[in-house]
């Protein structure tokens, strides 16, 4: 369990090695009333995740000994983790580099150089997309349970009508907060198809400032989350508009 001294809605983490880099987006975010904590390296970055609870992490692609790309990827692949808001801050400008960040696991990617107004109202996005839901009902959808007002999605085959399986028991599945948002829209209205500006209306706010493809590598990351309890294919492409979610394969 890790200790919890820094656990405050209003905690960014910020991973950069240059120095005035990150001096500017501490000094940014502390002007909007945030706390930051400056790692120049991923080790720096690690031990600072072990000790304390961050709301968000922004992240440079470009770091010593290894990228923020592999960073964000290992991070992603710890449970513990996979719920962190990350923000994606470089100087790669390429539509590939930007689809990389968020295949990898970034949830935003901002490039430099960055307006200081849109650098807070990115983080701001971030952690309105992390809060829970408030008196909402649970939604279930074949196996699958979730719950809006603690966050969280179950695996749970008991809830199938006609489930034959032995093993009923209930299993995380662990989302980030924007696959857990893009399977809320998907579970509310299952078998709708919904387009990917219909998503991210949905799942994003105005603040975002992101585009279609950002869609495209969320839901492959939520299809990649279902596939560890074998429900990859309750989500859809339909080809030219978007995504639907269905029980039927």
């Amino acid at each position: 369990m890790r200790p919890s001294m820094l656990n405050h809605s209003r905690y960014i983490l910020i991973v950069e090695d240059e120095p005035a880099v990150g001096a500017l987006i501490a000094t940014t975010l502390r002007m909007a009333d945030y706390e930051v904590t400056i790692a120049q390296n991923t080790e720096q970055a690690q031990d600072a995740l072990s000790s304390s609870v961050y709301a968000a992490m922004i992240v440079d692609w470009m770091l010593p000994k290894t990228t923020g790309i592999a960073f964000i990827t290992k991070l992603r692949q710890d449970s513990q983790f996979r719920p962190l808001p990350i923000l994606m801050l470089t100087a790669r400008t390429q539509e590939n580099d930007k689809i990389s960040g968020l295949d990898a696991g970034a949830d935003d990617y901002l490039t430099k150089p960055f307006s200081p107004r849109e650098l807070v109202a990115r983080v701001n996005a971030l952690l309105r997309r992390s809060q829970p839901l408030q008196d909402t009902a649970e939604i279930v959808v074949g196996v699958i349970r979730l719950n809006p007002a603690q966050a969280t999605v179950h695996y749970q085959p008991a809830l199938a009508v006609y489930n034959t399986m032995t093993d009923n028991t209930a299993k995380r599945i662990t989302v980030s907060h924007t696959e857990f948002k893009l399977l809320q829209c998907l579970m509310l209205q299952p078998k709708r198809v919904h387009s990917r500006e219909q998503l991210l209306n949905q799942a994003w706010d105005k603040d975002s400032h992101i585009d279609l493809r950002t869609v495209d590598a969320h839901i492959k990351r939520l299809r990649q989350a279902l596939l560890a309890v074998g429900c990859e294919t309750y989500i859809y492409t339909v080809r030219g508009i978007g995504y639907t979610l269905s029980t039927i394969v």
